[in-house]
């Protein structure tokens, strides 16, 4: 378990997934914990589990946890997803018991063309001023 590794360049330990590479669990692992770093607001942390013994695909390992609410703080949809697929998300949310309840992600919106509290500390109602 650890926090997400956010980068703006490929990281130099990635996969050429064009050639056979010998598995690692250490790269594994490394991959796993990394996103590009326009996700970096996500603050994300993922656990991992799993053991080099695991070797068939779709075993599973038995992890008991007492409530989905200790793992989830918030859920992010893709802004880019049709509004039923928001819809199916928030109803499957309930059906869980989630406290967290599921939202488009602000990642697309446009960043705003001036900070507000600048123009405010300047006295400017203006987001951006004319030359």
């Amino acid at each position: 378990m650890g926090p997400v590794r956010y980068y703006d360049s490929v990281p130099p330990y990635a996969f050429d997934y064009t050639k056979r590479v010998e598995f690692s669990w250490q790269k594994e692992f490394e991959l796993i914990l990394q996103k590009r770093s326009g996700y970096s607001f996500e603050e994300e942390w993922r656990a991992v589990i799993g053991s080099p013994s695991d070797t068939a695909r779709g075993t599973g390992i038995w992890v008991p946890v007492s409530s989905i609410n200790d793992l989830i703080e918030r859920v992010l949809v893709s802004p880019l997803a049709p509004n039923w697929f928001l819809s199916d998300v928030t109803a499957l949310a309930k059906t869980l018991n989630l406290r967290a309840t599921p939202e488009p992600s602000e990642f697309a919106q446009p960043r705003p063309r001036q900070n507000p509290a600048f123009s405010r500390r300047h006295g400017s109602s203006q987001a951006v001023r004319s030359r």
